[in-house]
Parts: structure tokens; sequence; C-alpha cells
């Protein structure tokens, strides 16, 4: 599963075009920060608690996002792994 949130939600910096989140084998998660200009920057972060806060901070300081868009685009981007762990199948 991955989630996006692309430059046209108003949320990135300019020089970035989308952000995907997607789930490691091992639980972890994994950050794609893809610029405008085809450079792509991977993240990795630990599982578990805390793991949204942990993509917030690391998109403020090394993607010059703003806190309250920070905030945001990590919230949109675990939101789908949240309902799908609701989903009761």
């Amino acid at each position: 599963m991955e989630a996006y949130v692309w430059s046209g939600t108003g949320l990135l910096p300019q020089h970035l075009d989308a952000v995907r989140l997607t789930t490691l084998a091992d639980g972890r998660w994994q950050a794609c920060c893809e610029s405008d200009v085809g450079d792509v920057r991977t993240l990795q972060f630990a599982k578990g608690e805390g793991a949204q806060d942990q993509v917030a901070v690391a998109l403020r300081s090394q993607f010059g996002f703003g806190r309250a868009d920070a905030a945001e685009t990590a919230r949109r981007l675990f939101e789908p792994f949240e309902m799908a762990a609701d989903w009761p199948w």
C-alpha cells in the first residue's frame, strides 16, 4: 500500500512534486520525496508510535516545509494506512 501527497494540494514546497509513503517488510515506514526535476530522496522511519511525528519533523528539517504543512502532509500520508487498519476484513 502507498499513499501520496501531490504538489497540487498546496502543502508541498515549490521544489517538490510529490511525497510517497509506503511500509517496508519489517514494519518501518519509507517516505520518498520527489522533486520537480526528477530527483528522489528516500527516508526511512521506525515503526510504531511516533512515526507520523518523525515524518513531519523530517519534512520540516530536510525539505523546508512549514510546521502546519508538514503536519498536514504527514497526516494525509498516514490516514489511508490507519483507515485500512480499522477496516474489518
